[in-house]
């Protein structure tokens, strides 16, 4: 197929649902996807070519979005004949691209168990789709996650300027402390300006007594993209959802980035000095001050817990998913 009519993305549903897909494809078109929705390019065509379209818009679409607003219209006949093609060639290994569903008005789990293993959304979560679907092609485009997640997409300077510990960084898009920088300064990692005042890390009972994944110690973004996965994780889990009201990027840090900031005494004064011109600080040592980390894991004798760091002790440690402390947002750039 030419290269111009190469699709980003193929969005299927039913033709009762067309306004609201609508409102998928304009979001995705205005973060420069390509798009397939028969509503929008199939009437080009005419009824004729109908078949011919639909066969090569999925045939050339890297990523499949399907939403639906009834169960019954997962499994209507053209629309089921869609993502069913797409699973296939995701299987046989033909197509490395990643099959999401968003939903209106019912459960995930009354979606076909061919597709329960998908990531799924609600419709009011729509736009963190955007996160799971990566265009290698698109320079401008941030890394995301594809069916093994990876960091959250990061954001590039707009200049050539470098970067060292303790300085304030503002990219037009975001501000911050940097707490870590690559040899040559161009990148690294900023935490918040400000933080939370005591929040819990899980809301939810039934999330507090379970692993969810999010077990990278050195990474919190591949963290985050595992609590997305979650439906409502946005209440589920009010540390990350706090984390990522900063925007596109931010993510609750890993135990190992949380103790680079908080316990690296070189690094806290020098963040601490630029968070004081801002009218902030980190908590020092000694301080009875609880950070919470995105790092979840599980102990023998006392179940699942997460990672923390106790400034008043000065070390890491673990504690109860129920348990509520002091959360500041990290990104990379």
């Amino acid at each position: 197929m030419d290269s111009q009519n190469r699709y980003d993305v193929f969005i299927s549903c039913k033709s009762e649902d067309y306004a609201l897909a609508r409102e998928i494809h304009d979001f995705l078109t205005s973060k420069n996807y390509s798009v397939f929705l028969a509503d929008a390019d199939l009437r080009k065509e005419g009824r004729a070519r109908y078949g011919k379209v639909i066969d090569e818009a999925l045939e050339s679409a890297i990523h499949l979005v399907l939403f639906a607003s009834k169960p019954s219209y997962v499994v209507s006949t053209y629309v089921e004949e869609e993502w069913r093609i797409f699973l296939e060639e995701q299987r046989s290994g033909r197509k490395s691209g990643n099959l999401l569903t968003v939903r209106k008005g019912f459960d995930k789990a009354e979606l076909p168990i061919s597709l329960r293993s998908t990531q799924s959304f609600t419709f009011e979560e729509y736009e963190s789709i955007i996160d799971f679907l990566p265009i290698e092609r698109k320079a401008e485009s941030a890394i995301k996650p594809t069916p093994h997640p990876k960091p959250l997409p990061q954001s590039t300077p707009k200049s050539s300027h470098t970067y060292k510990v303790g300085d304030y960084y503002d990219d037009g898009k975001k501000q911050g402390v940097v707490f870590e920088v690559t040899p040559d300064g161009k990148h690294g990692k900023i935490v918040s300006l400000t933080e939370s005042s005591e929040i819990r890390w899980a809301s939810d009972e039934n999330e507090q007594k379970r692993l969810i994944g999010a077990v990278d110690e050195y990474n919190g973004a591949s963290n985050m993209a595992k609590v997305r996965y979650i439906d409502d994780w946005r209440k589920k889990y009010p540390t990350f959802a706090w984390c990522a009201a900063w925007g596109e990027g931010w993510y609750l840090p890993a135990i190992e980035e949380l103790k680079k900031f908080t316990l690296d005494d070189a690094v806290h004064d020098a963040v601490n000095r630029t968070l004081a011109s801002k009218g902030q600080k980190l908590a020092n040592k000694g301080e009875e001050h609880w950070y919470l980390s995105s790092t979840d894991c599980y102990d023998t004798e006392y179940g699942c817990l997460m990672c923390e760091v106790g400034m008043d002790y000065g070390v890491a440690g673990l504690n109860y998913k129920d348990g509520i402390g002091y959360v500041r947002a990290v990104s990379a750039f």
